[in-house]
C-alpha cells in the first residue's frame, strides 16, 4: 500500500496541524501497517522529527504539476489538463510529483482550516490533485477539514469536481461545512461529521484531577483580525480573572511560523517569558494545557486540546475565518465551549462573564466534555475504517 498525504501546514510550524497529520498517519497505519506514506512539506527535516518512518513529498513538485497560480477553467478544460497530465505532458518539475501519483494507491488531505477564499493557490493545487486521483481510479478523501469561509464560484468548483471524481470527505464540524459542500453538489452520503482529528491525541492522556491554571493562547494576524485594541481588552480580562481567582497563566502557543509567531503574540499581552525548553510539539501544549481548570483562546487548536481533555475554554474571534472555527468548535462541544466576538460592543464584559461561569463549573463540565471528545474521536477513527 502507497499512501500520499497532504496536510495544512507545509512548514509543520504549527502543532495543531502537526497533531492531525499525525493522528491521520497513526489511523491509516492502524489499517496497512507496513504502507509507505509520503507526505508533502517544505521541511523534510520536521517531518522525520514529528512523523517518523514517512518519506517527504516536495510541495513544489505538486505546485509545478497542478499550477496554483491558474485560476480554474471550464470543467473540459480542467479535464483535458488532467488527460495531458496522465500522458506525461507537464512540467519537468512536477515529474517527481506526477511519478509518485502514479504509484499510489490513497490519496488522502490530512486536516486543516485551509481550503477557503483566503487561500486560493493551496486550495486548487489541492482539489486539481483530488480530481486527478480519483480520475486515475484511486481512493481519495479528505479528513479532519473545517472548511471556509468559501463563496468563490470557481473554488467551490473545484471542491466539485473532486467530489465527483470520488473523495469522500470527514467534516470537523457541522455548522459551515456541510452548507458548503451542499453548494458544491455534494450529497449527504459522501461526508460526515467526525470532529477534529487532533482530538485524539488528548482525549487519550490519562485522565488527571482538573488544574487550577488559566490557559491562554492567541494570534495576531491578517486572517485573525485581532488588532491592539482587542489584545488589550483580553489583557484585561486576563489580568482580573488572574487576580480574582490567585492562581497563574499557562501560555498555549500553537503556531511557531515567523509571520504568525504565537510566542511572540503571547508574551506582548501577557508578559509571559517563553521557556528554555523548547515548546513547539503537540505533546508539550497539550500536557500544558491540562494543567488549567480555564482556557482563554484565540487560537482554535489550544480550545481543542484542552476541550478533549475536560477543560472549558472561551474562544474570542475577530473575523470570519476565525468565527467559522471557534463556532464550529463550539457546535461540536455544546456545553463547555463558549465564543465572544471581538468586534461587538461589549464583548470585554461578555468575555469576562463567560470566562467566569465556565470556571465556576469546570469540575462539572469535566466528565461531559471529555465523553464528548470520546465520541468525536471514535467518529473519527470510523470513518477511517470505512475509507480502507
Amino acid at each position: 500500500m502507497r499512501i500520499i498525504v497532504d496536510n495544512g501546514a507545509y512548514t509543520l510550524r504549527n502543532m495543531g496541524d502537526v497533531a492531525m497529520l499525525q493522528v491521520a498517519l497513526r489511523r491509516l497505519r492502524l489499517q496497512h501497517p507496513d504502507a509507505e506514506c509520503r507526505v508533502l512539506t517544505t521541511r523534510p527535516d520536521l517531518l522525520g522529527r514529528y512523523c517518523p518512518g514517512t518519506l517527504p513529498l516536495a510541495v513544489a513538485s505538486r505546485d509545478a504539476a497542478y499550477d496554483p497560480a491558474r485560476p480554474a477553467g471550464s470543467a473540459p478544460c480542467e479535464a483535458w489538463r488532467r488527460f495531458k497530465r496522465r500522458c506525461g505532458l507537464y512540467p519537468r518539475q512536477g515529474r517527481e510529483f506526477l511519478q509518485a501519483l502514479a504509484g499510489t494507491d490513497l490519496v488522502v488531505v490530512a486536516g486543516g482550516g485551509f481550503l477557503n477564499d483566503l487561500n486560493p493557490l493551496q486550495t486548487r493545487a489541492v482539489l486539481r490533485m483530488l480530481a486527478d486521483a480519483g480520475a486515475r481510479g484511486q481512493t481519495t478523501a479528505l479528513v479532519s477539514q473545517g472548511l471556509g469561509p468559501l463563496e468563490n464560484p470557481e473554488l467551490v468548483g473545484l471542491l466539485a469536481d473532486a467530489c465527483r471524481a470520488g473523495a469522500r470527505v470527514g467534516l470537523r464540524e457541522a455548522r459551515r461545512g456541510p452548507q458548503i459542500l451542499a453548494r458544491a453538489g455534494v450529497g449527504r452520503e459522501q461526508y460526515r461529521v467526525t470532529g477534529d482529528d487532533a482530538l485524539e491525541l488528548a482525549w487519550e492522556r490519562p485522565a488527571t484531577p482538573g488544574g487550577q491554571a488559566i490557559g491562554f493562547s492567541v494570534r495576531q494576524t491578517d486572517y485573525a483580525g485581532v488588532q491592539d485594541r482587542h489584545l488589550e481588552a483580553v489583557r484585561r480580562v486576563l489580568e482580573r480573572l488572574l487576580q480574582r481567582h490567585h492562581t497563574r497563566l499557562v501560555a498555549l502557543p500553537i503556531s511557531f511560523n515567523s509571520f504568525e509567531d504565537d510566542c511572540r503574540t503571547i508574551a506582548r499581552v501577557t508578559g509571559w517569558e517563553p521557556p528554555a525548553d523548547p515548546l513547539d510539539d503537540p505533546a508539550t501544549i497539550i500536557q500544558a494545557a491540562g494543567t488549567c481548570r480555564l482556557v482563554v483562546t484565540g487560537t482554535y487548536h489550544a480550545a481543542v486540546f484542552a476541550l478533549a481533555q475536560g477543560v472549558p475554554c472561551v474562544c474570542f474571534h475577530a473575523s470570519p475565518y476565525y468565527r467559522d472555527k471557534m463556532e464550529g468548535l463550539a457546535d461540536q462541544f455544546p456545553v463547555g465551549c463558549e465564543f465572544v466576538d471581538l468586534g461587538e460592543t461589549g464583548a470585554e464584559t461578555r468575555l469576562e462573564d463567560a470566562a467566569t461561569r465556565l470556571w465556576s463549573q469546570a469540575g462539572e463540565l469535566r466528565a461531559a466534555l471529555k465523553a464528548r471528545a470520546g465520541e468525536q474521536v471514535t467518529a473519527g477513527q470510523r470513518f477511517y475504517q470505512d475509507l480502507l
